[in-house]
């Protein structure tokens, strides 16, 4: 089952969460809530991958369409994916890895775009 978690923390950041597995079945959730944080006008999404499994193509393609949302707005979209991933290694084999700011936990990637933590990793 894939859970997916929208917050906004500021007035131009939202953090999503994904947990759980992200596969071909699963891509429909995921993007309507990505689809959901792309509505509000964020230029900064951090996006908390470390407690999912993805490997679905589909599922890069939805991350870099939120990224081309957030280019728009001058933004950035933060990608906190665990080290290692199975997100990174695809990432790395699409190419597409340079459309995101990847960190190993979201609390480095909060960190360093200077935002809150709604609760934060034990």
């Amino acid at each position: 089952m894939t859970l997916v978690s929208v917050v906004s923390l500021t007035a131009d950041a939202t953090l999503i969460v994904i947990a759980g597995a992200v596969g071909a079945h699963e891509i429909d959730t995921l993007r309507a809530a990505l689809g959901e944080a792309a509505r509000v006008p964020s230029r900064r999404y951090v996006v908390d991958c470390t407690d999912a499994v993805i490997d679905d193509p589909d599922a890069i393609t939805a991350l870099y369409e939120l990224a081309g949302i957030a280019r728009a707005r001058d933004g950035v979209v933060a990608l906190a994916t665990g080290r290692p991933s199975s997100l990174r290694n695809m990432l790395d084999t699409s190419g597409l890895k340079a459309a995101f700011s990847l960190y190993d936990s979201r609390g480095r990637a909060l960190d360093d775009l200077d935002l809150p933590d709604p609760a934060p990793e034990p």
